[in-house]
């Protein structure tokens, strides 16, 4: 059991990790945000495409999965909690409101092309990936 525990460690350290590298490589500004249910990174969106965002929220989930399944190979006879652990975190990082899979969706859904600006007008004079973010985060503490 004690496998399963620090592989979450290690996931959560290499999920959250992604997210701040592919931000600093977008030349956005991450900032820590502490909050529950774990850590997070906020950012302004200002400069980013579309894709750039897409890309940062899914790189966590992806980089997860994959130190997930690399536990799994590396620890035959664990391989079955692993796995299963995995997937109960892609359904939550990707399924849940206010998650990087369900934001993507979102900014997806939204109709705006992937090589727009993120700061490109959504109506209402609010850009449509930050739109997206707000609402997503409002989504997320009212714990919908």
């Amino acid at each position: 059991m004690i496998i399963v525990w620090l592989t979450l460690a290690l996931a959560l350290v290499v999920h959250e990790g992604s997210h701040y590298v592919l931000l600093r490589l977008a030349g956005l500004e991450p900032k820590p945000s502490f909050h529950f249910p774990g850590l997070g990174w906020k950012f302004q969106t200002q400069g980013a495409t579309s894709r750039q965002l897409i890309d940062i929220w899914l790189i966590g989930p992806i980089m997860e999965a994959l130190v997930w399944a690399s536990a799994a190979l590396l620890f035959p006879a664990r391989a079955w909690e692993l796995l299963l652990v995995m997937v109960v975190e892609m359904a939550t990082n990707l399924l849940l409101p206010g998650s990087d899979g369900r934001r993507a969706l979102r900014l997806l859904r939204s109709g705006q092309p992937l090589s727009a600006p993120a700061n490109a007008s959504a109506g209402a004079g609010q850009p449509a990936a930050e739109a997206v973010a707000a609402e997503a985060a409002r989504e997320h503490l009212a714990g919908r």
